[in-house]
């Protein structure tokens, strides 16, 4: 995901366009939400949330995969071996 960060944030010198009027500093910012878990967790399940309203079943469809690899990633971090 560091690519589509880079590029999102537009971090990466060779992606920064001239006279880009975002300053460095909350190209910084931004990029910290995106790397933190808490941050970008909420954002997403308000997103998923809305979905559902909007869309119904179709959005609760499209999410369980997620959900269930989500429990399956929570399952082995508590009660996987220790490193």
């Amino acid at each position: 995901m560091d690519r589509p960060r880079r590029w999102l944030t537009r971090l990466n010198p060779e992606w920064e366009k001239e006279g880009d009027p975002i300053s460095l500093d909350y190209r910084y910012s931004w990029a910290a939400f995106l790397n933190c878990p808490y941050c970008f967790g909420f954002w997403v399940s308000v997103s998923w949330y809305l979905a559902w309203l909007i869309a119904g079943d179709g959005a609760l469809a499209l999410s369980i995969p997620f959900a269930i690899s989500t429990l399956l990633l929570a399952q082995e971090t508590v009660l996987g071996p220790e490193e």
